[in-house]
């Protein structure tokens, strides 16, 4: 029996399958759904914490707005957050104006990495290896009951 998540996919990626590119596509999504889900829900997570972290910084701001001062540990918590926003904006911004953008940028973040530059905010601060560890372990304890082939 599958599970309504993995049904929802399975719906959304027959979309694709109305030309015969799209059903291949399609075939190569359900193939990787595990590892489809884990990554999304890996985003929405650090989405989620940065959200957190951002309403936070702002109670900081108002904080700061009324009383004039905050203490050096929620001054460096705002100083961080700020520099973090100020990534998604750096990140966000051009991957929406500039053609291509989807594929260089995750192209761009690799080699700033491996260059000790960290473009994405904080909540995103994973190692890949951490991260393939995860999803491949899942995927051989089958984590997502429903998900299977279906024969």
């Amino acid at each position: 029996m599958e599970t309504e998540k993995g049904k929802s996919l399975l719906k959304e990626i027959n979309v694709f399958e109305s030309t015969e590119q799209g059903k291949a596509f399609a075939g190569y999504l359900k193939s990787k759904r595990i590892k489809l889900i884990e990554a999304f829900d890996h985003f929405l997570k650090n989405m989620s914490q940065e959200a957190a972290e951002t309403k936070e910084a702002a109670r900081l701001l108002q904080k700061y707005a009324q009383t004039g001062h905050l203490s050096e540990e929620e001054g460096e918590a705002f100083r961080r957050q700020m520099y973090d926003v100020l990534k998604m904006l750096g990140i966000g911004i051009p991957f929406f104006i500039i053609p291509g953008a989807s594929i260089i940028l995750p192209i761009l973040i690799k080699l700033a990495d491996k260059m000790d530059i960290h473009l994405l905010p904080s909540a995103f601060d994973h190692s890949d290896e951490e991260i393939e560890k995860k999803v491949d372990d899942s995927e051989s304890k089958n984590d997502l009951p429903g998900l299977e082939e279906k024969q």
